[in-house]
């Protein structure tokens, strides 16, 4: 069995990491703003009340995620996930990552995160 390399080897240093917490505390459309002062190349969100997890790395597109949920069941979604841009990141409201049981929070969500440069 052969591996080829499509892209060849990258050598990129992390040279910015962020990490921090917000809670949301009404139903919004996105959860948007995160200035960190870089643009990431890898982003994590979790909401560990409610056991769901968006990852995002370059070349999975603006406002996709992979998403994995409290029994484990990973799936990639395109839309309602992490976008980045220049000095930060924004979250959209993906079911699951906002909400109590299923239905969409008005008592507010704690969102944990960390993005590598």
């Amino acid at each position: 069995m052969a591996v080829s390399h499509t892209y060849g080897p990258i050598h990129d240093q992390v040279r910015n990491v962020a990490t921090g917490r917000i809670k949301i505390d009404t139903t919004a459309v996105a959860v948007g703003g995160f200035a960190i002062g870089f643009s990431p190349r890898y982003v994590c969100v979790l909401n560990a009340s409610e056991r769901v997890q968006l990852e995002w790395y370059n070349g999975l597109g603006g406002a996709g995620a992979l998403k994995t949920i409290a029994n484990g069941t990973r799936t990639k979604i395109t839309t309602l996930g992490i976008t980045t841009g220049a000095t930060g990141f924004s979250v959209g409201l993906d079911t699951g990552l906002i909400t109590d049981g299923g239905v969409a929070t008005t008592d507010g969500e704690v969102l944990d995160y960390i993005a590598i440069g």
